[in-house]
């Protein structure tokens, strides 16, 4: 199912949904502790050993290319993107993270429902960033020249905004992602919607809570045009959800053909079930 199958059928979406690698990891190494007998044993034992060794070499980064060059700052791009779980009000956590990463861009789903008065504390707290947020919980706030391209639903479930920056090295094009979860429907045309939006752009930075595991078909169809930053600059695994475990690897970031990925990070904090990502990512020339 994870390996061959997956969620290429909408029938099966739900079991791929709910039965993550690490998830069948721990189902058999629960079995081979209750197994009557030592042939059940060691067969559990080894079907865990083999769901282990899947896991670790599908969703193990290996990190960044220790010989990239120092990047010059009118190349780097930093960017954060952090599900902030639906926080009351301002969310510290969020802005002591924007404080120590300095990111040219950060981009958050599920903000909470911000009132005025939330959004001027937001405004307030960080005078160095211009400030936007949406309806359906799509906030972005970016130290660089931006404005909104558009803004809408996913399929009709979704929410995402997409929204242009001026970067020393030409224009930038942001889509923020917040795909609907449901267990027994699939994430495929809101998925599609998503990669849409891109336009095709090199320059494209493609960052959400994507409600689905990167190991899915649907993102297939992303990985001629664009890169999984985890997977070209992260240590460790890729998994984001759930409060610090590597079940899930809801949370992603994409980068266009243009970008190289210098270093990506999680980030962890005890306000969110999800880690953050955040990269350094060098432009490179047209």
């Amino acid at each position: 199912m994870q390996v061959v199958l997956r969620d290429r059928w909408d029938s099966l979406a739900p079991l791929f949904y709910l039965l993550p690698l690490p998830a069948l990891a721990i189902i058999a190494a629960a079995v081979t502790l209750v197994s009557p007998g030592r042939r059940s044993r060691w067969s559990a034992a080894l079907l865990t050993l083999g769901i282990g060794l899947v896991w670790y070499g599908r969703c193990w980064a290996p990190g960044p290319d220790p010989l990239a060059s120092r990047v010059l700052p009118e190349e780097e791009m930093r960017i954060l993107f952090w599900n902030l779980n639906r926080p009351k009000g301002l969310c510290q956590g969020a802005v002591e993270a924007i404080r120590a990463e300095q990111p040219h861009v950060a981009a958050f789903v599920e903000p909470g429902r911000l009132t005025e008065a939330d959004q001027a504390a937001w405004r307030a707290a960080l005078p160095d960033y211009a400030f936007d947020y949406r309806a359906r919980g799509l906030l972005v706030l970016s130290r660089l020249p931006m404005r909104l391209r558009e803004y809408g639903k996913l399929d009709g479930l979704g929410g995402y905004v997409t929204r242009e920056f001026q970067h020393p090295g030409g224009t930038i094009r942001l889509v923020l992602a917040d795909v609907y979860a449901h267990p027994f429907l699939t994430r495929r045309q809101q998925l599609k919607e998503v990669l849409e939006h891109t336009e095709g752009n090199p320059t494209a930075i493609v960052v959400g809570d994507m409600n689905t595991p990167r190991e899915s078909v649907h993102f297939e169809a992303w990985q001629p045009a664009l890169t999984p930053a985890w997977e070209a600059g992260g240590h460790g695994w890729r998994e984001t959800w759930f409060w610090g475990l590597p079940l899930l690897s809801l949370d992603q970031m994409w980068v266009g053909s243009r970008w190289q990925v210098v270093e990506a990070r999680k980030l962890r904090g005890r306000f969110s079930d999800h880690s953050g990502l955040t990269a350094r990512l060098r432009l490179l020339p047209p």
